[in-house]
């Protein structure tokens, strides 16, 4: 069960000199509010997107300006379309330390970072400023139901018979519409496209799509628990749900909807399945967005559990099938946390003991075999990727195209355009239909036209079968209920066995708008030489294509220009006036701009030239559009095709620098003039090592331990031929000592203080030493940093000396001090699970077994803190200066034990919690650290 509390925020410092040639993400628009600062928080930011991003390759380094003033360089990993019309990116901290995923929707942009152990949201319009937040963080429970063993039967699944896709059918009710209106399919698309992301970041050979998505009308007092139950009893409403999604080869049931207190103590659930057994269903229920929480619940679909230091669990259909989390006394919410951890340290990827770890020396993981073992990856590639629901035979998504793309009436009145469906499969596409999923869906309708004369037959809102190979057209309408400015409106095409149609923007998508005038409303019509939508341009010259437009509305000016819609086509375009004869009025320009009154019907012509030959991808489409106040009101597309086919690529050489040991990461294809299929070395280094992605051209150089300077050459190849090599020029310089600072810590008297040498340390890290050691027993791991001094029950301090070292030597000396104090059960002003650990030993329970509220406040209590808030399932109080604070709730399992989750602040930690769980044992008053019984 994923409960929110407040988050306090890091950010990771680079000079913003080194960042000079790499494009920003975004720029920050505002400044702290003042009462945000003085009450110590860390206030939403609003800033603007820059969308040339989206046009980057993986492997190209991107700056990230954070809101203390700090830039966090960022190497782009993934760049891809999303099936509802968008475009992902996935990004990484390029020292490993953070994480950044975004959408950018049709009508909404969606994103969160990760970045020095903390966490951010990003969500707004794609037209304005976008709103950067400090994201809920998460606290432990739990989120998944286990159900019988009699409910599952073996899986006939055949290796053959998974397409390595996680279908999702994205059920949503009116909240949903009503918190995210037109951005709701980004937002679907954003939580989603995240579960595709962990499998890609973590070499599982699978992703997550929606295979349709469609409303449920849900009373309110309905929460997940209940819904799950009656999802997987197919009773109350979802009678016979499983047969429709084996007809349509869907995997998983995801009911989403917007948290409500009281009802939602938690932001997902989901039931924990075993992925070698058949199902009648396998549901979800999220009611917390843009962040992981789909995703998470999606790996306990696929019999991923938490792991032991979340709460014990153990996965199906082997105990390893779980979550890894490297935790720490100091760093709250860890070190690192897997999708199915909790913390602010929780990464996009799944637990693997193969892959290395931020702590230095560690994995993300642990070996299957050894004590403790957790690998989620290899349990999702051993038992998962065969093994989904999807049918033998994966069917072909349906195709749509609109006419007009384009329309603005009168707020109140209809907005109307035609619609073609094409069923690509060799199967009929059974009871399709054409749904809306936003504002007014009870105001949209769609009914079956004759394609001859485009005279609607039928009964509105009827579904219909299309024959294998065949199409339908249909005439759909929405009517806006409140003014409309600059919405991309995408009517889904949806089948009963058939996954829906991809959303192409300027295919099947409907620039709307309306307001109470209505003014200009453009419908427009492209004509090509050939008749068939495809511009071909000759080599070295401009294609050429005619718009015919008539202005249904009301009279106003009108800009019209021209624009490649996809990245991956690199065209640009001039427009002309035309007169009767189709000739231009005046030279054609990057844009025109005159007034059309009602009525009128005014022509133009359109040059195309393309950068370079790109292969014809027929959903790349360039867009005439015609403006009024940059809002659009007429459009039209076509597809572009270069004459000359494909010639050679060429490529340029480019120097880096590095430090010995480091690695430099980049993209070739930066390096690129034309189009490449993919990139090739053809010299390798002679100190270093280099690895390469031949098809998107992301290199990482390994460097040598010691300084000097090294390269390699490389190619760029395409069906047509390969470019010269070109060579990449590396200078490897000398790694810089480590640094070391002193510190004073307090600790309890006859405890055991635990230090991180690292928290005051910086630079690159080999391992440290003790130059003067403890005086008392002590353990320490010289790789990892981790000290551990068991403190003498009497005396005022311990200390010690210290260095690091990395390959170029030793840092300067440091001396760390702890200073002892008396132990009471009070909660410390500096308070570590160890210290929390301790005083909650010395509290007596009830020795029933069985957890409750009466006793979580009774825990507070004894820590010496005032009862300050009871809920219905937790217990909060603080100390009377306010200085620290905590909170009980009480769980009802952790493995086979009933526990409490304390969760607890202080100077140290701000307002963020750190957490201990002690669990119940029948006759036994004393509570201990879960582990104790887990482990």
């Amino acid at each position: 069960m994923i409960r929110q509390v407040a988050c306090a925020l890091g950010v990771l410092s680079i000079s913003a000199a080194a960042l000079a040639e790499d494009i920003a993400v975004w720029t920050l628009q505002s400044d702290p509010a003042e009462a945000d600062v003085a009450a110590g928080e860390s206030p939403a930011r609003t800033l603007r997107l820059n969308d040339a991003v989206f046009a980057e390759r993986a492997g190209r380094t991107v700056a990230l300006p954070l809101p203390g003033g700090e830039i966090a360089r960022m190497r782009i990993g993934a760049v891809e379309p999303t099936v509802a019309g968008g475009t992902s990116l996935f990004a990484r901290a390029a020292d490993g330390e953070g994480e950044l995923y975004l959408v950018r929707g049709l009508n909404a942009v969606f994103g969160s970072l990760v970045i020095d152990g903390q966490s951010w949201q990003v969500e707004g319009s794609v037209h304005g400023e976008l709103v950067l937040r400090p994201a809920p963080d998460t606290a432990f429970g739990t989120d998944h139901v286990v159900p019988s063993p009699a409910a599952g039967r073996p899986s006939t699944a055949s290796p053959q018979a998974g397409n390595g896709v996680v279908d999702m059918f994205y059920a949503y009710d009116q909240t949903m519409i009503d918190q995210y209106g037109w951005g709701l399919v980004d937002l679907a698309a954003a939580d989603v496209g995240r579960a595709t992301t962990a499998f890609e970041n973590s070499n599982v050979p699978m992703s997550a799509s929606i295979t349709d998505m469609g409303f449920v009308d849900l009373t309110a007092d309905r929460g997940g628990f209940t819904l799950l139950s009656e999802i997987f009893d197919q009773i109350n409403g979802f009678e016979g749900l499983g047969a429709r999604m084996d007809t349509l080869g869907a995997d998983i049931y995801s009911i989403n909807r917007v948290q409500v207190p009281g009802r939602d103590t938690f932001c997902g659930v989901a039931l924990l399945l075993d992925p070698t057994l058949e199902y009648g269903i396998a549901p979800q229920y999220n009611v917390c967005h843009n962040g992981n929480v789909l995703a998470h619940e999606t790996g306990h679909n696929l019999g991923i559990a938490h792991g032991l230091d979340t709460d014990g669990t153990a996965g199906r259909p082997v105990d390893w099938a779980r979550g890894f989390l490297i935790s720490d006394d100091y760093v709250l919410g860890g070190i690192y946390g897997s999708l199915m951890s909790y913390g602010s340290a929780q990464r996009l990827e799944f637990s693997d003991a193969t892959r290395p770890c931020p702590e230095r020396g560690s994995v993300c993981g642990v070996p299957v075999g050894q004590p403790n073992e957790a690998d989620a990856s290899r349990a999702l590639r051993e038992y998962s990727v065969a093994g989904n629901r999807q049918t033998a035979v994966p069917l072909n998504r349906m195709r749509s195209a609109v006419l007009p793309t384009s329309r603005f009436v009168q707020t109140g009145t209809p907005a109307t355009v035609f619609m073609t469906v094409v069923n690509p499969n060799d199967v009929t596409a059974e009871a399709c239909r054409v749904q809306h999923h936003g504002p007014d869906r009870n105001a949209f309708t769609y009914q079956r036209t004759d394609p001859a004369t485009n005279g609607a037959i039928g009964d509105p809102n009827t579904p219909v079968d299309i024959p294998a190979r065949a199409f339908q057209t249909f005439v759909i309408s929405l009517t806006p209920s409140t003014d409309v400015s600059g919405v991309s409106f995408a009517p889904f095409v949806s089948c009963a066995n058939v996954p829906m149609a991809e959303v192409t923007a300027g295919l099947n998508t409907v620039n709307l708008g309306s307001d109470a005038t209505g003014g200009p409303d453009l419908v427009a019509l492209a004509a090509t030489i050939n008749g068939n939508g495809i511009v071909d341009v000759p080599a070295g010259r401009r294609g050429v294509f005619s718009v015919a437009t008539a202005n249904i509305g009301g009279a106003g000016e009108v800009t019209v220009s021209a624009r490649s819609l996809d990245p991956a086509l690199p065209a640009t375009g001039e427009v002309c006036q035309t007169n009767t004869s189709g000739a231009c009025m005046a030279t054609p320009a990057a844009s025109v701009t005159l007034n059309v009154g009602p009525g009128e019907t005014p022509t133009f012509g359109v040059f195309v030239r393309t950068t370079w030959p790109t292969p014809f991808v027929s959903r790349h489409r360039f867009q005439v559009q015609m403006e009024v106040g940059g809002v659009v009101r007429g459009s039209t597309s076509v597809a572009i095709r270069d004459e000359a086919g494909l010639q050679p690529p060429t490529v340029s050489g480019f120097g880096g620098s590095v430090e010995a040991t480091k690695t430099l990461t980049g993209s070739l294809a930066d390096q690129l003039t034309g189009y490449a299929s993919s990139f090739e070395i053809v010299s390798q280094p002679t100190l270093g090592t280099v690895v390469l992605n031949a098809s998107t051209g992301e290199f990482t150089y390994t460097a040598p331990t010691v300084g000097g300077s090294d390269s390699f050459t490389f190619r760029a190849v395409n069906s047509s031929g390969a470019s010269e090599a070109a060579t990449a020029d590396i200078s490897v310089t000398a790694l810089p000592l480590p640094t070391v600072s002193n510190f004073t810590e307090a600790d309890d008297v006859d405890g055991t203080y635990r230090v991180d040498l690292d928290d005051h340390a910086s630079g690159d890290i080999d391992r440290f030493v003790l130059t003067v050691p403890p005086t008392v027993p002590y353990t320490f791991d010289e790789v990892t940093g981790t000290l551990d001094i068991d403190l003498p029950d009497s005396g005022s301090s311990v200390s010690f000396q210290f260095q690091a070292v990395n390959v170029s030597g030793n840092s300067a000396t440091a001396t760390g001090t702890v200073e002892m104090e008396p132990f009471s059960n009070c909660m410390p002003n500096r308070p570590t699970n160890s210290r929390m650990l301790r005083r909650l030993a010395t509290f007596n329970g009830d020795a029933t077994g069985t957890v409750s509220l009466t006793e979580a406040e009774a825990i507070i209590v004894h820590l010496c803190l005032n009862v300050t808030e009871r809920y219905d399932f937790l217990i909060a109080g603080e100390s009377a200066d306010g200085v620290v604070g905590a909170n009980a709730f009480p769980e009802q399992s952790r493995g086979p034990l009933p526990y409490y989750a304390v969760n607890f602040r202080g100077p140290n930690t701000g307002n963020v919690f750190g957490q201990v769980q002690i669990c119940k044992v029948e006759g036994q008053a004393v509570m201990n650290e879960c582990e104790t019984y887990t482990r």
